[in-house]
């Protein structure tokens, strides 16, 4: 499988990209609060995704699945995502619509919050009903602004 070692590294270079807003333009913001609200949303959204992959990587590792590392279960869930997709270049992309400055990374992190979801469902057997989850969820992801992609 080609790039699956550094998939997690494509997925962070990704968010790392400038989300692209420019100076405050009165055409595309009708207040300098409402642009300074969305700079520091695709902030936040910066740190939640790192959060949300810290939380997936304990999270997995607690189980450790035998001959599946990290990298090939997340490979695996990006080839099948609605959100985000490899270019033919090896790079990961998102589709996005008119408010792409702060959509990418929300896409980031719910890909994430859907392998967290993926990987609790099938290696986590004992979690049987949506209370149990939840409980599990809230035990193993502490941040509350990470918690809004999961719950």
């Amino acid at each position: 499988m080609e790039n699956s070692i550094s998939i997690i590294h494509q997925l962070e270079t990704f968010v790392n990209q400038k989300p692209g807003f420019g100076p405050y333009d009165p055409n595309i913001y009708s207040t300098v609060a409402i642009y300074n609200a969305d700079k520091r949303k695709a902030s936040q959204q910066k740190k939640d995704f790192y959060y949300l992959v810290w939380a997936f990587s304990s999270i997995w590792h607690k189980r450790n699945p035998h001959g599946v590392t990290i990298q090939d279960f997340v490979y695996n869930r990006l080839k099948g995502s609605k959100n985000l997709y490899i270019t033919p270049w090896g790079t990961i992309n998102a589709y996005i619509g008119q408010y792409g400055c702060i959509e990418y990374r929300g896409r980031a992190c719910s890909f994430i919050a859907d392998c967290i979801w993926s990987a609790v469902n099938y290696y986590y057997p004992e979690i049987e009903n949506h209370d149990q989850y939840i409980a599990f969820i809230r035990e193993n992801v502490t941040n509350k602004s990470a918690l809004k992609y999961l719950i």
